[in-house]
């Protein structure tokens, strides 16, 4: 069915006979804007007739007019369209029945609920003195017909509105969270069940002995949330890999039987690998749920990473929801041989061998070590590296545009460089290898505040700019230093990204302070 726009429509009820009348006033009613439903123009052949009509017809029209002669009221069809069934959903549906009569002999044979109608005479003789009250009608009935629908359609839309906001209380009121932080949270809390590895020392005491002996490692697979859990729940403010394993200690307990013999885990042996800890304190950073900040260590300030408020909404809505179920510890205990079972003779010998062994694989070592720093086998390794590094840098933008409101970080990379671009900040990651010698190359990583000035020498202002020069051990590993710095420990990559990503953001914040 074709929607009408503005316009009336009425359906036209008559008999074949009197076609050329019924034309005629479908001419006029055209002429007056009117549309109307005329059954050889809207009936195609093959369709059934009283469905088309009492469906697709009248239903569809503001008014209907029945055009009443001495044939019409023999029709069988015109007395269908006049049932009283019908008239009686006409009315209801709001179609207004404009029934005419061609002589004022016809009104006597109508049925009795019709004669109660206005009938007026309606022929060649009066047409065009009562053709404009037909139109006037014809348009009143659909004007009135607009406006209860429209009314209708209001008070729907009303209805809904208040059904929608019945909902969105409830929904509000039967949580303490909003929708956004329900949505959030339990993306942060599938992200942070993942596993990792916490080893802890074990040591045991037998007979006399003073002293624990070491006797094996017992290395258990934890959630990251259980890990940071444990922490604040140690009265900790800041996240720091180091010791997060000694926190959680105090979850697992100091002690465990081993086949039938109790052994304890060291105090001080409760470790995180320290890429792992480096990676999970990024992932909570790009969370928001530490914020980077400065604490005073004995004479220096040292970069630390607080729990935020939205690190404890967090653990509220973890606790609030009842997701601290207690679950299986997965751990793996390795136990040395003791060495009081070894003939003592035996021992020293093969302690002896042993120190020739570690020598003579330290010189393999350090020939292998030379060769693969200059025959490009090295450089190729440290390249692939910083691959790494630029995917890691990927990564960190995309899961930072996950959960950020008020900045879009762009990220590009090509072959030797990479750069993550945020409100008028850029951080640069350039590689440089012009040799096979691995010592001849260098990551240079730079964060520049960009300006909105054309103009070359104005183009940026450097904030932060740092060397990283690739080593390797004699297991052939390559690890960075920082070239002209002070530190004495390797970098790995991940504490490269992560040093630079704090500079970056930074910069960033420091730069719309002082915009505004």
């Amino acid at each position: 069915m074709t929607t009408r726009i503005n316009k009336p429509k009425v359906f036209l009820s008559h008999s074949w006979e009197n076609k050329q009348f019924i034309e005629k006033i479908a001419a006029d009613l055209r002429r007056c804007g009117i549309d109307y439903w005329l059954d050889k123009e809207e009936i195609r052949d093959g369709r059934p007739w009283l469905k088309m009509i009492f469906e697709d017809g009248i239903p569809t029209c503001d008014a209907v007019i029945v055009y009443l002669t001495e044939q019409s009221i023999r029709s069988q069809m015109v007395q269908k369209e006049l049932d009283a069934a019908v008239v009686q959903q006409l009315s209801e549906g709001g179609v207004t029945l404009l029934p005419y009569v061609s002589e004022a002999d016809i009104r006597k044979q109508l049925r009795s609920d019709i004669q109660t109608l206005q009938c007026r005479e309606l022929n060649d003789r009066n047409y065009e003195s009562i053709l404009p009250t037909v139109v006037a009608e014809i348009w009143r009935s659909y004007v009135e017909r607009t406006i209860e629908t429209a009314v209708l359609q209001e008070k729907n839309r009303r209805l809904e509105q208040e059904l929608d906001n019945k909902r969105l209380k409830e929904q509000y009121e039967s949580s303490v969270f909003s929708a956004r932080e329900e949505q959030e949270f339990k993306y942060l809390h599938e992200q942070l069940s993942k596993k990792i590895d916490v080893t802890f020392t074990l040591f045991t005491k037998k007979g006399g002995q003073k002293e624990s002996v070491k006797v094996g490692e017992d290395v258990c697979r934890v959630s990251i949330l259980k890990v940071v859990l444990a922490a604040i729940e140690d009265g900790k403010v800041y996240f720091d890999g180091r010791f997060v394993g000694y926190q959680f200690l105090k979850v697992l307990g100091e002690t465990l039987s081993v086949d039938g013999e109790n052994v304890t885990r060291g105090r001080m042996g409760g470790t995180i690998d320290r890429h792992v800890a480096s990676e999970l304190r990024t992932q909570l950073n790009t969370f928001g749920l530490t914020i980077v900040t400065k604490s005073q260590y004995s004479d220096r300030l040292e970069t630390v990473y607080e729990f935020s408020e939205k690190m404890y909404r967090f653990k509220y809505w973890i606790e609030y929801n009842v997701l601290l179920e207690d679950e299986p510890l997965e751990h793996v205990v390795t136990l040395s041989r003791p060495e009081s079972t070894v003939n003592q003779e035996q021992l020293e010998y093969d302690r002896a061998t042993a120190q020739a062994l570690k020598a003579d694989k330290r010189i393999s070592e350090t020939r292998r070590k030379k060769t693969w720093s200059s025959n490009g086998e090295g450089t190729l390794a440290a390249t692939k590296a910083v691959q790494t590094l630029f995917d890691d840098l990927k990564k960190r933008v995309a899961a930072s545009n996950k959960v950020v409101q008020n900045m879009k970080l762009d990220f590009h990379a090509d072959i030797n460089s990479c750069s993550v671009v945020a409100n008028g900040v850029a951080l640069t990651m350039k590689w440089n290898c012009p040799s096979n010698k691995i010592t001849d190359c260098c990551i240079r990583a730079e964060v520049n505040i960009l300006s909105a000035e054309p103009l070359p020498e104005t183009s940026t202002q450097q904030v932060f700019l740092q060397h990283f020069v690739p080593r390797t051990d004699n297991e052939l590993q390559v690890f960075w230093h920082d070239k002209g710095g002070s530190r004495g420990s390797p970098y790995s990559l991940l504490e490269i990204a992560d040093l630079c990503w704090r500079n970056f953001f930074s910069a960033v914040q420091r730069n719309e302070e002082e915009n505004n």
